[in-house]
């Protein structure tokens, strides 16, 4: 009797990549914990490039890149690399060097639970802060003005115009990526679902508590790669304090 080896080498090639299907859902939630815990390490090599410092950390996981606004902090330091986004095959032309992978964020004190201040002396400018809810704001003027919750409910319609949004910058993120990535909260919209805040980019400097008139473009469903998204933010914008 034959053997059907020509049917039982698919089975087999099928069986196989059955039991490796697993492994990007563990991977996938490997990164989900890392994007909602930071990445924490002890600085095991540090390299300058403006205006990026580049860290390898030792991680519980293993040894992993993380950039960082520039900074003087020196191997052997524990820190946490807060809201990290990994890019993967990233050039840095500075270096001359390009990262299978790397997560840039900003740096935290390992376990404090938020970004250190201005002015730190190991850390430089990195700021932060966990969004919290904010008090009602009043309302940009001019035809583009519109609040968070209307971006969100209007998205449809105004994906790809420019758009004003008045609010409190209740997070602040620079330098990454050549951007300053802020989220921005006017009282409306609902916790609960997101729909209260707004992330937005731009080149303009802003702090903690910054009440602004944002002015630019917004965009659905952003990707950076590795599962990174965000469904809706203001790209490019100006930025005005008042």
């Amino acid at each position: 009797m034959r053997t059907p080896v020509a049917f039982l080498l698919p089975m087999l090639a099928f069986a196989a990549c059955q039991a490796k299907a697993p492994q990007p859902d563990a991977a996938n939630a490997d990164q989900a914990a890392i994007a909602a815990n930071g990445l924490t390490g002890t600085v095991v090599e540090r390299l300058s490039a403006s205006p990026y410092t580049y860290l390898r950390l030792r991680t519980i996981d293993g040894e992993a890149w993380a950039a960082v606004p520039e900074s003087t902090i020196e191997p052997g330091a524990l820190v946490t690399v807060a809201n990290p986004i990994l890019m993967s095959n990233f050039e840095s032309s500075a270096l001359q060097r390009t990262f299978a992978e790397v997560y840039f964020g900003t740096l935290t004190a390992a376990g404090s639970g938020g970004v250190l201040p201005a002015g730190h002396p190991e850390i430089g400018t990195a700021q932060g802060s966990t969004p919290a809810m904010i008090g009602p704001v009043a309302r940009a003027e001019g035809r583009e003005a519109h609040t968070v919750a209307e971006l969100w409910t209007q998205q449809s319609a105004l994906e790809g115009k420019p758009v004003t949004v008045r609010g409190v910058v209740v997070k602040y993120n620079p330098g990454i990526m050549g951007k300053n990535w802020l989220h921005v909260q006017d009282g409306t919209g609902d916790a609960a679902l997101g729909t209260n805040d707004i992330t937005v980019t731009t080149l303009h400097a802003a702090a903690l508590g910054d009440t602004l008139t944002i002015t630019g473009t917004l965009r659905r469903n952003l990707e950076l790669g590795s599962g990174y998204s965000f469904p809706l933010i203001v790209e490019d914008a100006t930025v005005e304090k008042r």
